[in-house]
């Protein structure tokens, strides 16, 4: 049987293409530091915004893409290869 991380990245495939466009500009930003591992502090001061900020954008993150906690979206960017794009955008 498939291992939980097996399970969520094939559900992901499943839901992703479309998923992704629903995030703003900002939520991108933050679900690609995610990704990197960032905590919300961390993000906070790359973005130049409250750690409540951050704290908001990761539910509404979290929501949008149906995943259940900032592990899950981290997996759901490394998966559809957005890590990249912060490094494109400039602060919103």
């Amino acid at each position: 049987e498939p291992d939980i991380v097996t399970k969520l990245i094939a559900r992901m495939r499943d839901d992703g293409n479309q998923a992704i466009h629903v995030l703003s500009r900002r939520e991108l930003q933050v679900l690609d530091l995610l990704a990197l591992g960032k905590t919300s502090r961390d993000i906070a001061g790359t973005l130049f915004i409250s750690e409540r900020t951050v704290k908001f954008h990761v539910s509404s993150i979290l929501d949008k893409l149906n995943v259940r906690n900032r592990t899950e979206a981290a997996l759901y960017a490394k998966q559809h290869d957005h890590k990249e794009r912060i490094l494109h955008s400039k602060h919103a």
